[in-house]
């Protein structure tokens, strides 16, 4: 186990042990964050500078699940921008705006269950944006799509995510 505390060397220690310990990345941004136990604001954001740093490194896209921090996230992404960083934004649900800095920064918008809830707002999001910046998941177990939402959710439900999208873009 690596323990760390939140000043940028240690931070920057367990870049390294990360670094020679993953192969193939899913989700890097979270596995940096949870290597970090004291997880206030200041050290999710320094994950957040870690994983494009490895990403980039390692010709890997990174993927960033963000609730409530997206200004200071998109600033980040944008100080690090380079040709090199890519990724996508799991689980998106913003507005139109930020729809679009995502899309600027070179980054996929995740698409799930939420887009079968009505009080979501994002099918009036998505209304406006192209298909090709748009990706598809799951959340699982969560976030499950509507008619199954309150159950566990899976990949064979994507298929009900895939047919909300293609009932709101008309295709």
């Amino acid at each position: 186990m690596v323990w760390i505390s939140s000043d940028v060397h240690a931070l920057a220690a367990a870049v390294r042990v990360v670094r020679y310990t993953v192969h193939q990345v899913v989700d890097l941004a979270d596995l940096l964050i949870q290597a970090v136990p004291d997880v206030n604001g200041r050290v999710r954001l320094e994950a957040i500078v870690a994983a494009s740093w490895i990403g980039k490194e390692k010709g890997l896209p990174i993927v960033i699940h963000c609730r409530e921090a997206f200004r200071e996230i998109v600033d980040i992404l944008n100080e690090e921008r380079d040709s090199d960083l890519r990724g996508i934004f799991h689980c998106f649900g913003g507005s139109l705006e930020e729809a679009n800095e995502v899309i600027d920064l070179g980054f996929y918008l995740g698409i799930g269950g939420v887009l079968t809830y009505k009080k979501s707002g994002l099918d009036e999001v998505l209304k406006n944006v192209a298909l090709e910046h748009l990706v598809l998941e799951t959340d699982s177990p969560y976030l499950t799509p509507v008619p199954h939402r309150g159950k566990r959710n899976e990949s064979a439900y994507l298929r009900i995510v895939a047919e909300r999208l293609a009932e709101i873009k008309q295709v």
